[in-house]
C-alpha cells in the first residue's frame, strides 16, 4: 500500500460525500446486493487482524470499506469500518471533526438497522478510539461497560470483551489511585478469561501486570514479570505470532514502569531496539501509543549527557518532531495531551540549558496535570521540577517540588516508589507534610527567585530561541 494509494482513497471518500453532511448519510439505502454485502462482510472481518498485524494495510482498508458502503449502501457491518476510518482522520487537524462524525455516524447505522450486536463493535471504537480527541480520558467509560453488556448479550463476545479491556486500562492511563485499578482488573480478570478471547487477553495482561509493578506485587519493579504476564516470554510470543500492537502495548508500559523508577539506563536500552517506536504506534488511534511515545522522549532526554555527539543530535531532532507532533494533538483536545506536550518541552528545556523555560514548562505541566486528574504525569513533572531547581543549586525551591512529587505518588498509591524516594530524600520520612506545599500558598516557586535574575536569564535565552519553538 503506498501513499499514493491512501490518497486516491481520500479523494474517493470526499467524493463520495460531496456536499452532504454526515448525518445526512444515514439517508443512503441499504445494501441489496447480496455479493457487495459479502465482501463488506469479509472486509470487515480482517479489520482487527490487520490493525494487530498489518497497520500499514488498515488505513487504506478502512477507506475502502467505508467508501464501497457508500456507493454500494449501507449495513450494520459497516459501521465497524466508519469507527475506524473516523478514528483514523481524527488525529490530522484537517480531518478531526469529519473523523468524529464518522465515527458517530457508525453508532447511527447500528441504530437504523436495530442491531446491538455491531453496536457493540461501533460503541467501542467510539467511546474508546475517538472521544478521547475531544473529551476528558475518563468520558465515556460507562458507555463502555453497556457494551460490553450488549455485546455479551448478543453474542459478540469478542468485542465485548475489547470494551472490557479498555475500560480497566483507561483507568490505569487517567491516573486514578493505583489501588481502585487494580479492584477492576480482579474484579473483571475472571469475566475475560471465561469469554476466552485471545485478542482482548493478549492486551488486558500486560498493563495489569504493570499496576501490580506500582503496587509493589512484583519481585522486581521494572520487569513485568508475575501472576498476570511474564515479559521474557509473553513479549517474545509477540514477536512470533507478529502482534506488534500487542509489542507497543508491552514496551509502552516497560517504559512507564521504567521512568516512575527511574532506571533510565534500562529504559534507553528498550528504546535502542529495533523498531521499538514503530511497534509503540502500532496501536492505531488509541491512547496509548500516546503515553508510550511521551515516555520514549522523556528516556531518550534522560540519557542526552551519557551518549555520543552523534547520538545527542538525533536525540535532539527526534525530541522536536514529538513536541511538534504533540503540540498538534495539544490543539485537537489540550485535556488530554497538554502536560505531556509540556513535560517534553520541559525536558528539552533542561538539557539544553535553557532551565528558566524549563521551570515554566514544569509549572505548567503540573497545573495540567493537575486539573485532569493525572496523578502520574502530575508527580513526573514535579520531580523534573526538582531537578531544574537542584540544577541550579536552589536545594530549598527543589526540596518542595520534590516533596510535591512524593504525595502525589501518595495519593496514586505508589507504595515501592514512596520508599524509593524516602530512600534518596530522607527529609521526606519525617513527614513530607512539614514541607511547603506550593500547591497552598497562592505562588509559585518560579514566583520566588529573584525577579532581576530571571529577567536577564530570560533575555539571554531569547535571543538563542524561535519564538515558534517556544510553545
Amino acid at each position: 500500500v503506498t501513499r499514493a494509494d491512501i490518497e486516491t482513497q481520500r479523494n474517493r471518500l470526499f467524493a463520495n460525500i460531496g456536499q452532504r453532511n454526515t448525518h445526512e448519510l444515514i439517508k443512503i439505502p441499504a445494501i441489496n446486493d447480496p455479493v457487495q454485502d459479502a465482501a463488506v462482510g469479509i472486509m470487515v472481518s480482517v479489520i482487527v487482524p490487520y490493525w494487530n498485524t498489518y497497520p500499514e494495510a488498515l488505513t487504506y482498508l478502512a477507506y475502502e470499506t467505508v467508501n464501497r458502503s457508500l456507493e454500494q449502501g449501507l449495513g450494520p457491518k459497516s459501521a465497524i469500518a466508519f469507527s475506524m476510518l473516523g478514528s483514523i482522520l481524527i488525529k490530522e487537524k484537517q480531518t478531526t471533526r469529519l473523523g468524529y462524525d464518522l465515527a458517530a455516524f457508525a453508532v447511527s447505522i447500528t441504530e437504523r438497522f436495530e442491531d446491538p450486536y455491531y453496536g457493540t463493535a461501533a460503541r467501542y471504537m467510539f467511546y474508546n478510539h475517538v472521544v478521547f480527541w475531544k473529551k476528558p480520558l475518563r468520558w465515556g467509560l460507562d458507555n463502555l461497560i453497556q457494551a460490553v453488556h450488549s455485546g455479551i448479550e448478543t453474542g459478540n463476545i469478542q468485542w465485548a470483551s475489547y470494551c472490557l479491556n479498555h475500560y480497566s486500562m483507561r483507568l490505569l492511563m487517567a491516573g486514578d489511585p493505583l489501588e481502585s485499578v487494580k479492584e477492576v482488573y480482579d474484579k473483571y480478570t475472571d469475566v475475560i478469561y471465561r469469554l476466552k478471547q485471545d485478542a482482548p487477553l493478549t492486551f488486558f495482561n500486560p498493563p495489569r501486570q504493570a499496576v501490580d509493578n506500582l503496587l509493589g506485587l512484583a519481585r522486581d519493579n521494572t520487569l513485568l514479570k508475575g501472576r498476570a504476564f511474564d515479559e521474557e516470554t509473553g513479549i517474545a510470543s509477540f514477536y512470533e505470532t507478529r502482534q506488534f500492537s500487542a509489542i507497543g502495548l508491552a514496551y509502552t508500559f516497560k517504559l512507564l514502569v521504567y521512568t516512575v523508577f527511574k532506571d533510565f539506563k534500562a529504559a534507553w536500552n528498550l528504546t535502542r531496539k529495533k523498531d521499538c517506536e514503530t511497534y509503540i504506534r502500532a496501536a492505531t488511534s488509541q491512547f496509548q501509543p500516546y503515553i508510550g511515545l511521551c515516555f520514549f522522549g522523556i528516556v531518550l532526554m534522560r540519557n542526552f549527557h551519557r551518549v555520543s555527539s552523534q547520538e545527542q543530535q538525533q536525540i535532539l531532532e527526534k525530541t522536536e518532531q514529538l513536541i511538534e507532533e504533540f503540540g498538534r494533538y495539544k490543539a485537537i483536545n489540550p485535556r488530554n495531551f497538554t502536560m505531556m506536550h509540556r513535560l517534553l518541552c520541559a525536558e528539552r528545556f533542561r538539557i539544553t540549558g535553557q532551565w528558566a523555560l524549563a521551570a515554566d514548562s514544569c509549572e505548567k505541566a503540573i497545573d495540567e496535570s493537575r486539573s485532569n486528574q493525572y496523578l502520574y504525569f502530575e508527580a513526573l513533572a514535579s520531580e523534573l521540577c526538582a531537578m531544574v531547581w537542584q540544577d541550579r543549586k536552589k536545594e530549598a525551591i527543589a526540596g518542595e517540588y520534590t516533596a510535591h512529587a512524593f504525595r502525589a505518588y501518595e495519593k496514586w498509591g505508589c507504595l515501592p516508589k514512596l520508599d524509593q524516594m524516602k530512600a534518596a530524600y530522607p527529609f521526606l520520612s519525617s513527614g513530607p507534610e512539614k514541607q511547603a506545599d506550593k500547591t497552598g500558598t497562592g505562588t509559585k516557586a518560579v514566583d520566588r527567585l529573584d525577579i532581576n535574575s530571571v529577567q536577564k536569564a530570560t533575555f539571554a535565552i531569547s535571543s538563542q530561541i524561535r519564538p515558534d519553538k517556544v510553545l
